[in-house]
């Protein structure tokens, strides 16, 4: 499956958040990537999202993925895929694979209600130098309790190759 604009924004989030679509390389430089591979391709930005419907509602943050962008198969229904952009991160390590579960968690169940069209697969992107070693932090600690983990480890690269 490759990147999708239609299925990007055709999503019910964009309705009502509007200006919280944003050019993917934009948040990639906000995160701290290089987003040089990338045009005029559209993300929704989850993370902003959250912080416009905390102040709406007046409630709390809760932690999101940093951004959801459609996908398909050429012609076949799309689906939304979710990312998490940990650029600044030097030693995974320090990462705990449960901060990373909550964000896909409460990113499916409240900010994408459940939408069907969700991909399996959720991203978390490191950058090329990180990203092997965060990849084998993750497999040994899920490899643990006997699961496989939830999410794929990739470098920017990586994903621009797999999904662009």
């Amino acid at each position: 499956m490759k990147y999708c604009k239609d299925t990007t924004l055709h999503h019910h989030l964009v309705r009502r958040y509007q200006s919280e679509v944003e050019l993917l390389k934009n948040i990639f430089v906000e995160e701290g990537g290089t987003a040089t591979s990338f045009n005029d391709e559209k993300a929704l930005n989850l993370d902003k999202i959250e912080i416009k419907r905390c102040a709406q509602e007046k409630s709390s943050l809760n932690p999101t993925m940093d951004f959801a962008m459609g996908i398909s198969d050429f012609g076949k229904k799309g689906q939304m895929l979710l990312v998490e952009l940990k650029f600044r991160i030097k030693h995974p390590l320090n990462l705990k694979k449960e901060d990373i579960e909550s964000k896909i968690k409460y990113s499916v169940d409240n900010l994408l209600l459940h939408d069907t069209r969700i991909c399996k697969e959720k991203i978390v992107l490191f950058n090329k130098k990180v990203a092997p070693v965060a990849n084998s932090y993750f497999q040994r600690e899920y490899y643990r309790y006997k699961k496989e983990p939830p999410f794929i480890v990739m470098s920017e690269q990586e994903f621009k190759t797999e999904y662009f």
